[in-house]
């Protein structure tokens, strides 16, 4: 993988979610569905090549409990690294940028309910 060390802060979780994503530089506004998250960052796939460092705007609701979910969480992040898995399919890991405490909590709130096992419907 390009650009990739092995060097992650926290425990990636496997969940499918949607997430709105936009790339100001490439001019790009989708919906991608991610393949793990973490409280450092997310991976998702995409039908084009990212580059590295590139910028991006991150959409995404957390669910917090059985019947609780966020806010629409806007965060900004990077990519740091990326993976063709097809000619036309890129898998890329992005680290957020600085959060603010409570964004935190909430991450760590929904990644210990995937933990613990539960279940829930990614998308909106």
């Amino acid at each position: 993988m390009e650009g990739f060390d092995n060097r992650r802060r926290s425990r990636r979780y496997e969940v499918q979610m949607e997430v709105a994503l936009e790339v100001p530089a490439q001019e790009l506004s989708t919906k991608v569905v991610t393949r793990d998250l973490s409280k450092g960052g997310l991976c998702f796939t995409l039908d084009r090549r990212l580059e590295m460092g590139e910028e991006m705007k991150l959409g995404l609701s957390l669910i917090l409990g059985p019947e609780a979910q966020s806010e629409t969480l806007q965060l900004l992040a990077s990519v740091c690294w990326v993976a063709q898995e097809t000619e036309t399919v890129y898998q890329i890991g992005a680290a957020f940028g600085e959060l603010p405490d409570d964004i935190i909590d909430n991450i760590a709130t929904f990644l210990e309910f995937i933990r613990e096992g539960f279940e829930f419907q990614g998308g909106q």
